[in-house]
């Protein structure tokens, strides 16, 4: 019993370790949509405070600034699910290819035509600008430097 004790705390202690001193990314690329196919997108914020429209602010100039078009979509909405409906309601033309959600910890891209899920990442305590440099990998664009 104490050997079999020792020997999962050692695995829980590796584990702890592996995942870095910032945490575990996960990360989920879409298997049918291409990133390469978005390229104009809306960037909101997850939350309403004034730190994480910031936040998307600044998202929005990276993405930008690779090449992206992105929009500004002002207002608040109660979930992601009320968002897309009224950014891109399913069955209406559009211009609009993603809205992407922005969250201090988090990114989450919805296809517009099917408000289905493109990408989503989860950084933990890794950064902003790390999740929006592996989005970037998906959408098959380059950061700028």
């Amino acid at each position: 019993m104490l050997r079999r004790c020792v020997a999962v705390l050692g695995v829980l202690v590796l584990h702890a370790c592996s995942a870095g001193a910032y945490g575990r990314v996960k990360e989920m690329r879409s298997d049918t949509i291409r990133g390469d196919s978005i390229r104009v997108v809306v960037v909101l914020a997850g939350e309403s405070e004034t730190a994480d429209r910031q936040m998307a602010a600044r998202v929005r100039a990276q993405l930008d600034s690779a090449g992206l078009t992105t929009l500004r979509r002002a207002g608040t909405w109660e979930s992601e699910e009320t968002a897309l409906a009224d950014i891109c309601p399913i069955g209406q033309p559009s211009d609009i290819h993603a809205v992407l959600f922005v969250w201090w910890n988090q990114l989450e891209l919805r296809q517009c035509a099917t408000h289905r899920r493109a990408y989503h990442i989860e950084g933990g305590y890794r950064g902003i600008e790390h999740m929006v440099k592996r989005l970037m990998l998906y959408l098959g664009v380059r950061p700028v430097r």
